[in-house]
């Protein structure tokens, strides 16, 4: 049972369908995937996305496609992405999510928004689990988790690990996904 569920059973309150409203921003681009490489959580952000982008980057753009960074201001720059962390709001973010071809993170509220309007998704897994923190609704055709061996240790559900758990996801394992 996920999280949410058992909240709302405890609460007795039903879970619905999630609404944000969306607000335009206007990209220079149309073929993008999204990368949100930052969660709130220092233990769920993966450290390697450098290394996917740059594994991913020629296939990308020979298909010209590219990698649209989403998150806050003080988020690391990702090598090979149009950088936007910092300058859209939520609602702007919705908008740029909802109109990607697939969006690629880690474990935070863009994950779980970009399984709820069913567009492909690749999430990662270290100190959570996709039994628990995966988004409550999602197209299994379009989605897919990786989840960290953590060494054959339970999940520790904490914001900081050492040594991370999300860091023995292979990147190469992640860009073959996408």
């Amino acid at each position: 049972m996920k999280l949410n569920e058992l909240y709302s059973l405890v609460c007795g309150l039903k879970i619905d369908r999630q609404w944000l409203l969306e607000s335009f921003y206007p990209l220079p681009i149309t073929r993008y995937i999204t990368l949100h490489p930052s969660s709130g959580m220092m233990a769920k952000n993966y450290p390697y996305y450098d290394d996917v982008t740059r594994l991913i980057g020629h296939i990308l753009n020979s298909q010209s496609i590219q990698i649209v960074q989403l998150g806050e201001s003080q988020d690391v720059a990702i090598n090979g992405c149009v950088h936007l962390q910092g300058k859209t709001d939520y609602h702007q973010s919705a908008y740029i999510l909802k109109n990607s071809l697939l969006h690629l993170g880690n474990d935070s509220w863009l994950a779980h928004r970009a399984g709820e309007i069913q567009i492909p998704l690749l999430e990662l897994f270290g100190p959570t689990t996709i039994a628990n923190h995966s988004p409550y609704r999602y197209n299994s055709d379009k989605t897919i988790f990786i989840e960290s061996h953590r060494w054959g240790k339970q999940a520790t559900f904490a914001s900081q690990e050492a040594p991370a758990t999300i860091t023995v996801i292979p990147p190469e394992q992640v860009a073959n996904k996408i």
